[in-house]
């Protein structure tokens, strides 16, 4: 009976034995994919880091952008306004002109008029036939005669 004995004690501890060793390769194995996932959790706090330091980057680049669109809207803007301005002083500028030079000439045609005078032109009568003559005394070219007619041109 000893002999059954022993084979089942020696089956038993090869039993316990191939347990340890199991156990053992499961904690190595379990060691393993512990790391594995520290790994993994590690990669993906790089790569959330990475997308918040890429978000801030995108953010601020926007914010750059609209600070730089504003600045370009305000300053066309600004210069419509000067322009309108110019073009308001050049329209007011006309006006004075325009009011001055248009006091000056009622102001002229309110004063005494001294005008030479002119040569007075006969009408036609119903009876004659022929050309209008002048009246006015006229001096051909350098001639002493104060009056006479024809043509008024210089000899």
């Amino acid at each position: 009976m000893c002999s059954g004995a022993d084979k089942r004690k020696k089956a038993e501890r090869d039993a316990q034995r191939e347990a340890e060793r199991q156990a053992e390769l499961a904690a190595q194995r379990q060691a393993q994919l512990d790391a594995i996932a520290r790994q993994r959790e590690m990669a993906a706090a790089a790569q959330q880091q990475q997308l918040q330091q890429l978000q801030l980057a995108s953010d601020t680049a926007a914010k750059q952008a609209a600070s730089q669109q504003k600045a370009i809207q305000q300053a066309s803007q600004q210069r419509m306004a000067d322009m309108r301005a110019e073009g308001q002083r050049q329209v007011q500028g006309i006006r004075a002109r325009g009011q001055a030079v248009s006091s000056s000439l009622q102001i002229l045609g309110q004063q005494a008029k001294q005008q030479a005078p002119t040569a007075q032109v006969s009408s036609t009568q119903t009876g004659k036939k022929g050309a209008r003559t002048t009246t006015a005394g006229l001096r051909m070219g350098s001639s002493r005669f104060k009056a006479g007619s024809g043509a008024n041109v210089a000899t």
